[in-house]
């Protein structure tokens, strides 16, 4: 399993009433400006128009997040893209370490 490079982790929302899905663009856009999350972030693209989609996603060299509405529950959803450690234990410990340090900032 520690050949496994890509996996999703998804921290779903409590309450989304009265969230403009529009918003996160800015707010990934000052994340890049500000350093405010670990990795070499890259660029933020808007999908906020596809129905249940990705919405807003911040780009990383290692990694993907993104306001994420599939099947209709929004949530920060951290897509790892290319192995940052050696062993699948330490790359899921860092995701969720990110993921959660993301959720915190966005509270």
């Amino acid at each position: 399993m520690d050949d496994l490079k890509k996996f999703d982790i998804k921290v779903f929302t409590k309450t989304w009433d009265g969230v403009d899905p529009e918003a996160f663009m800015g707010v990934f856009q000052r994340w890049i400006q500000q350093h405010t999350v670990s990795g070499v972030l890259i660029d933020v693209a808007d999908y906020v128009h596809i129905h249940n989609g990705h919405g807003t996603v911040l780009v990383a060299h290692e990694y993907n997040l993104s306001m994420d509405y599939n099947d209709g529950k929004p949530g920060l959803l951290y897509r790892a893209k290319r192995p940052v450690y050696a062993t699948m234990a330490a790359r899921i410990e860092a995701g969720l370490r990110l993921v959660l340090e993301a959720c915190g900032t966005l509270e």
